[in-house]
Order: structure tokens, then C-alpha cells, then sequence
């Protein structure tokens, strides 16, 4: 880790700029090519940890667990069942698109006007595909999750790892920030483990303990309840 010139704060050494304030940091004036190449460079190292590191994992520190908060979704029944309603429908339009794109090209109509439905076809066709990969991903999950009950998964795309009790699904939610930056941090499962990563940085990883998690979530859930 290095220390940013700029705005003091720590980030991977390899990194040319930091990914807090964007100050150039290097040992000398780069000129303009090297300037894009190191931009380049550290577009790519972030890139390649898009997804939790094993070296990460081994120097990761750990997280208060009573920092982390849950959030109610809803029941996994009502979510399986809306996920179906989303598959049976997308199948449906993905249906009518190819039979109204066949009819189209089969159709005596003005060229533009038919290069035009085909094109929207083409697009909706994608669309409802990937609403159809999406909620079929979904209802497996849903399955796996519901065998165990705190066993942490990623389900949704747009919120955090989901945890299941007594037939509801809770988000895993971080309540407190970076502890060395102080910027915003969310959490992550990897393999059944816990994460929380930070927001700007994922240099910044921390671990929380799988135990006391559990126990904390038990708690925070009967009080909910």
C-alpha cells in the first residue's frame, strides 16, 4: 500500500493514480503517452479485481460483525413465485417478437418500415432474455437457499448477499464505513464467507467472522420479528 501525495490516503501500490482523488502519483513527470499507458494499466488492475482475491482474502482484517444490519426483502415464497410470473412472461414475449419479426420479413411493406420492426425486435428479444436468465438464476438460488437456513448468497443483482429464516429473505446490509478510508463499503460472499469491501477501493477487504455473524443475525432478526 502507498500513501496518496494528494489526499493522503492508501491505495494499492501498483496503482499509478488514486482511486480516491485521481492525483497522479509517480516518482516522476510522466509524459503524456506513459500518462495514458499507466491509466491503462490501473483500469486493468482494477478490472481484475472485480471479484474477491485470494491474496486479498489472506491479509484481510476483520470486521465488526455488530456493524453489519439486515434488511427484510420479503418471503421467499412470494419471491419465487413473482420470479416465475417474470419467466413465464418473458417467454411469452420473446415468443411473439420471433413470430411478429417472421411475419414482417413475410409481409408486403415498405422496406424501411420492416428493417425498423425487425430492429426493435431484435432489441426486445434481447431484453426479455435477459430477464429470462436473470429470475431463472433467481429461482435456483432461491432453491439452494432455502435447503440452510443462513447460509449467504447472492441473488439479486442490485442488493447484497441474501440470508433465509424462517421462510424470509434478509439482505446483508453494512452499516459502518471503511475503517481506512471512511468511504462507504458493502458486503460480499465468497464461497459461504462474508465480505465487506470498500466502495472506492477494494483494496480495502475485510472478513467477518462466520460465527459471531450468524449469532448477531439470529439476534437482530427476533428483535425485528
Amino acid at each position: 500500500m502507498k500513501t496518496c501525495k494528494s489526499c493522503k490516503k492508501e491505495f494499492n501500490e501498483n496503482l499509478t493514480f488514486c482511486p480516491f482523488c485521481g492525483a497522479e502519483n509517480s516518482d516522476r513527470k510522466l509524459t503524456y503517452i506513459e500518462r495514458k499507458k499507466a491509466r491503462e494499466k490501473d483500469t486493468e488492475l482494477l478490472l481484475s479485481k472485480a471479484s474477491i482475491q485470494q491474496e486479498d482474502i489472506d491479509n484481510a482484517k476483520e470486521f465488526d460483525e455488530n456493524k453489519i444490519g439486515l434488511e427484510k426483502v420479503q418471503e421467499i415464497k412470494k419471491a419465487r413465485l413473482y420470479s416465475i410470473l417474470r419467466v413465464a412472461i418473458s417467454l411469452i414475449a420473446f415468443i411473439s417478437c420471433i413470430i411478429c419479426a417472421e411475419l414482417t420479413l413475410k409481409g408486403d411493406i415498405n422496406a424501411n418500415i420492416k428493417l425498423l420492426i425487425i430492429v426493435v425486435a431484435f432489441f426486445a428479444v434481447a431484453f426479455v432474455a435477459s430477464i429470462f436468465i436473470s429470475d431463472t438464476y433467481t429461482i435456483i438460488a432461491l432453491k439452494k437457499i432455502e435447503k440452510g437456513e443462513f447460509v449467504p448468497m447472492k441473488v439479486y443483482f442490485t442488493k447484497g448477499p441474501i440470508v433465509a429464516y424462517n421462510g424470509i429473505l434478509y439482505e446483508i446490509k453494512a452499516l459502518d464505513k471503511c475503517p481506512s478510508c471512511g468511504e462507504e463499503v458493502h458486503v460480499e460472499e465468497m464461497d459461504g464467507e462474508l465480505y465487506c469491501v470498500c466502495n472506492k477501493t477494494r483494496d480495502h477487504i475485510y472478513k467477518v467472522d462466520k460465527n459471531k455473524y450468524i449469532e448477531q443475525v439470529k439476534l437482530k432478526i427476533e428483535q425485528k420479528e
